[in-house]
Parts: C-alpha cells; sequence; structure tokens
C-alpha cells in the first residue's frame, strides 16, 4: 500500500488511517510506523509459509 497515496493531511502531519471492522476502531499510522508494520506483516506472512512447509501447525 502506498502510504503517499492513501494517507491523511492534517495541520501538515500526515497518517494513514486504516479502519477496522471490530468495534470500529481505527488505527493511525505515521509514516515511519506504517513501513514498519508493513515489514513486520511480511515477516509474518514468510514465517507462516516457513511454518506450512515444515507442517508446523499453529
Amino acid at each position: 500500500m502506498d502510504f503517499e497515496k492513501y494517507c491523511v493531511e492534517e495541520n501538515q502531519v500526515k497518517y494513514l488511517v486504516i479502519p477496522s471492522y471490530i468495534h470500529n476502531y481505527e488505527f493511525h499510522f505515521f509514516e515511519d510506523e506504517f513501513s514498519e508494520f508493513q515489514d513486520l506483516i511480511g515477516q509474518t506472512l514468510s514465517l507462516l509459509e516457513v511454518y506450512e512447509i515444515a507442517g508446523i501447525s499453529l
């Protein structure tokens, strides 16, 4: 997801809003936080793939 394309700017502060469909929460990320979040999701998906290949059940 492209931060710049979807970010909101308020008082010269840019952030990205990701809605949650549980209890109507919203997650707000600054650009550096969103970049770290994307990296962590990528690592998680890679680990899940390794678990699947190894036959490890969660």
